[in-house]
């Protein structure tokens, strides 16, 4: 048997007994709150017409579709949302209306380039079929509060965007004083999917990296498919609320900041030092091995990891903020918001080669930074092969592996010792702080806090 069979393909995972008995159990716990709502269950096929996306405004991107053809030839796709097949069962086979509707089940959508990205998302959520205006978006507020309470997520909030701050008040308005206190609003707010025409919302909960709910109204969605009926609704991203969390290892919560060892965390300390903050004895401890370091008098714990783990640590909520250079964020990139340019770990990045060598005639690069390079000689039009080298890249041009190479490039001592020089500048590198965008919504006053007193 060939070893890759006994594996599942990336984003995908078996789920064993336990894992299965908590997604069941969300699942019911959230049908019976729906229900209770009047809502009722609705399931669609897992394979859809790939036309049948295009017709609703290219709700998910054509790229991130999971593709198949079919036996008369016609293109398939393994089901990437959930509202748009409802929206067509709501076009072609209901007749009285309002309707409600809730579903359980899965979307497919291919994963990003990080290792550890599902392909399969479950969803359970609602559709309001039939009532437009303020009162079909108060009701589904109201459900969508009850819905995270009644999965056990108690420090969230919603955040309302997509129409004016007057008219989201005005729905506001319509809800009781618990569920309105659970709302924020951000006029600006937009969804990553094309078809919402009104309000538009998010959740976000202590201990998840990413939003556990989300929704909107999409008038126009049923009308694609024949039908002029309004339409509101929010889905509950089961596998974020099955994964909140709240990190153990003794720092006590608060704000917890990922940062490289080496130069990155002294300059960090120092700028951390200037805001008034004292630096923890245990980081000048060469005998401690701890990788999370209380700041003393404080409610900041610097947790120490690698480049790249950086940001899975910020991307994942494990730590609301990062240290990590910018370098790092263009080759690796990752679901964080940049906050600042710290402008230490200042440096550049750079094509270098042979000094007989031009860049018009640069045909394979070398780099430690392949997706870097690659998109740098993109935007210049070059067609140009590039090859990883962990080690010393220098070396490739001198023994003719590399026309030329990619680098980050601080005094340019190492390139002339070995015969190579800049011929291109791709970009100024420094240290960047991150910031988890749940996270920042979360804590955003501890944040603002600390980021008054940083003298950037």
């Amino acid at each position: 048997m060939k070893n890759y069979l006994v594996n599942t393909p990336e984003g995908t995972h078996d789920s064993l007994w336990d894992e299965s008995a908590a997604r069941r159990g969300l699942e019911s716990s959230l049908a019976g709150i729906f229900e209770r709502g009047g809502y009722r269950e609705v399931r669609t096929p897992v394979l859809e017409y790939y036309e049948l996306y295009q017709i609703a405004r290219n709700p998910i991107p054509p790229d991130n579709m999971v593709k198949l053809t079919g036996r008369d030839g016609k293109l398939l796709v393994l089901r990437p949302d959930n509202s748009t097949p409802i929206a067509r069962i709501a076009a072609t086979r209901i007749t009285d209306f309002p309707c409600r509707l809730y579903y359980a089940q899965s979307v497919y959508r291919l994963a990003g380039n990080r290792r550890g990205d599902s392909c399969e998302l479950g969803q359970c959520g609602v559709e309001l079929f039939g009532i437009a205006g303020y009162e079909g978006d108060a009701e589904i507020l109201t459900l969508a509060v009850r819905a995270l309470l009644g999965a056990g997520v108690c420090d969230f909030h919603i955040e309302l965007g997509g129409l004016a701050a007057a008219e989201l008040n005005k729905i506001i308005a319509l809800l009781d004083t618990g569920t309105a206190a659970y709302m924020r609003l951000e006029p600006s707010l937009t969804q990553e999917i094309d078809y919402y025409t009104g309000m538009v919302f998010r959740a976000y909960a202590d201990g998840a990296g990413k939003a556990v709910l989300a929704g909107g109204r999409y008038d126009k969605l049923v009308g694609d498919y024949g039908r002029d009926v309004p339409a509101v609704g929010f889905a509950v991203y089961v596998d974020e609320v099955l994964t909140i969390r709240k990190p153990s290892g003794g720092d006590g919560g608060g704000l917890r900041i990922a940062v490289t060892k080496g130069r990155l965390l002294d300059d960090t300390l120092d700028l951390l030092a200037k805001a008034g903050y004292a630096k923890p004895a245990s980081v000048s401890d060469k005998g401690d091995r701890r990788l999370i370091h209380k700041i003393p008098d404080s409610n900041i714990s610097l947790v120490l990891a690698k480049a790249e783990d950086v940001i899975t640590y910020c991307e994942r909520g494990a730590c609301q903020l990062g240290v990590v250079g910018r370098d790092t964020l263009l080759e690796r990139g990752g679901e964080v918001l940049e906050l600042r340019d710290l402008s230490y770990g200042a440096c550049k990045f750079a094509v270098a080669a042979l000094n007989s060598t031009e860049l018009k005639d640069v045909r394979v690069v070398a780099s430690k930074y392949p997706n870097v390079a690659r998109n740098f000689f993109m935007e210049q039009g070059a067609d140009v092969d590039v090859i990883k080298i962990d080690g010393s890249v220098e070396l490739a041009p001198i023994l003719g592996v590399a026309d030329a190479i990619v680098d980050i490039v601080q005094t340019g001592s190492t390139l002339k010792a070995n015969g190579l020089q800049v011929i291109a500048d791709v970009c100024a590198v420094s240290a960047r702080l991150i910031a988890n965008p749940a996270a920042l919504r979360l804590c955003k006053d501890a944040i603002s806090e600390l980021l008054s007193k940083l003298a950037v």
